[in-house]
């Protein structure tokens, strides 16, 4: 801001530029005889001579990095949608070809069990005599080996069957509370029933009235399979123990052993868990004559539904011990309830 006082030449000068703010000073007469003004203070034009180049640089750069990155994340999302829609088209085609391996079997297995059915019924005839004797024992024991492969294969049939089941659908528990025992003695009647020649050892203790919370036909199918293994592991006059107790956490288990030869010494943990594996029965010959097979498969698949707990471990005296261990909170105490879906 400058004070400027001014002189008769300059009162009647056009001096002023459109961009300052003047103010006139003026006498007690009115005349004017000096002017305030004021303008905006600019830099030093060589300042701007070096900024200015500068800057324009500093935005060349920022510029030129914000396109890669731009560029950069266009390529990874063009990539993630690319793999995105592969793996849509993988999980379709798997989707695919589950329902059509389900069908499959569903076809297969109507052309399957007809025959079956009347191989097992004719077998039977034959067995029983109910048309007249047959004359050589021989012969009738050829009937009773026809009838007792082709249960056996049904059984696969059976099996494989609730396999794919259980792959392609999404399984349901009717839960209902039930005493252990119960499911135990309801299985080993089954098992006694088609395994005669092998003395089945029942020892349910204090356990036996323990109350469960669970579907109770998966329950005895999971007992009956592993009841099942153990018979053809022990083989005739062997002897299959089934127990059922409450471990020091809280859990409850179903203990089955037999007396068979085991599942061989050098099988580790991960190996035996192997033998759950669908289609999976390991690599040495006398796991095939044991008949661990699809049937274990089956039941640990049960058994997650419950979230349970199915392993099998070798014996120090020989043979195998198969555990199927409930959590403590399936544990109820009461009286039983009516089924229920879950």
């Amino acid at each position: 801001i400058d004070l400027h006082i001014s002189t008769d030449d300059e009162k009647n000068a056009n001096r002023f530029e459109p961009d300052l703010l003047t103010l006139p000073l003026l006498d007690m007469t009115q005349t004017q005889v000096g002017e305030l003004h004021w303008e905006p203070h600019t830099p030093a034009r060589g300042w701007l001579t070096v900024m200015i180049p500068g800057l324009i640089g500093l935005f060349i750069i920022v510029t030129a990095l914000a396109w890669r990155v731009f560029n950069v994340w266009r390529e990874t999302l063009l990539n993630l949608l690319a793999h995105e829609k592969e793996l849509c088209e993988a999980r379709d085609t798997a989707q695919a070809a589950s329902l059509a391996k389900t069908s499959f079997l569903a076809h297969m297995s109507h052309e399957l069990r007809t025959p079956l059915n009347a191989i097992i019924g004719f077998s039977s005839i034959m067995t029983e005599q109910l048309m007249g004797p047959i004359g050589s024992q021989k012969y009738r024991g050829y009937a009773q080996d026809i009838q007792r492969t082709s249960r056996h294969l049904l059984s696969l049939i059976d099996e494989v069957l609730d396999l794919a089941q259980l792959d392609s659908t999404r399984a349901e528990l009717r839960e209902s509370c039930f005493p252990a025992g119960d499911a135990l003695s309801e299985a080993l009647r089954l098992a006694r029933g088609e395994f005669t020649a092998v003395n089945f050892i029942e020892q349910l203790g204090e356990s036996e009235t323990t109350l469960i919370l669970a579907d109770r036909i998966k329950i005895v199918q999971i007992l009956t399979n592993l009841l099942s293994n153990a018979a053809k592991a022990s083989g005739d006059g062997g002897n299959v123990h089934a127990v059922v107790d409450r471990l020091p956490s809280g859990d409850l288990r179903f203990a089955i052993s037999d007396t068979g030869r085991g599942l061989g010494q050098e099988r580790d943990r991960a190996s035996l868990e192997g033998l759950m594996v669908p289609f999976s029965r390991g690599t040495t010959a006398p796991v095939f004559k044991s008949g661990y097979g699809i049937g274990l498969s089956v039941s640990r698949r049960l058994a997650d539904l419950h979230q349970a707990k199915l392993t099998l471990e070798n014996r120090a005296g020989g043979g195998v011990l198969a555990s199927l261990v409930l959590p403590v909170d399936r544990i109820r105490t009461g009286v039983a309830e009516l089924p229920s879906a879950s």
